[in-house]
């Protein structure tokens, strides 16, 4: 079965490519994000990331095998979806300190002090 075409997200020519861009937009749109992603996070913390799921390959708080990332706060192995999911919550964070992980919370605390 072939795919439909369609014309590229970007430049509009026709492409079947099923991430709706055609080659050259394709790459184009990849070199740009992973230099997003160097700059957001440096290769100290890939290094870092990487290590830590190889030696706990599942999530610590659903045992999930698949898609795993490296929680920012609490340096713990979870699941793209757990890592997502707790924001609003309070977490002892890797550096001793706790830590809220909503944003407005956040800057409540940070502007009243931590009171």
């Amino acid at each position: 079965m072939t795919r439909p075409q369609r014309p590229c997200l970007d430049c509009g020519q026709v492409t079947r490519n099923p991430a709706g861009r055609c080659r050259p937009c394709q790459q184009k749109f990849d070199r740009a994000r992973n230099q997003r992603r160097r700059a957001v996070y440096p290769g100290s913390w890939w290094a870092t990331s990487r290590r830590a799921r190889r030696d706990q390959p599942w999530c610590t708080r659903c045992g999930a095998t698949t898609d795993l990332t490296l929680d920012h706060e609490t340096g713990t192995v979870e699941c793209r979806s757990c890592n997502s999911s707790h924001r609003g919550t309070t977490v002892q964070s890797k550096k001793g300190y706790t830590t809220t992980l909503d944003p407005e919370a956040y800057d409540r605390e940070t502007r009243d002090g931590g009171r």
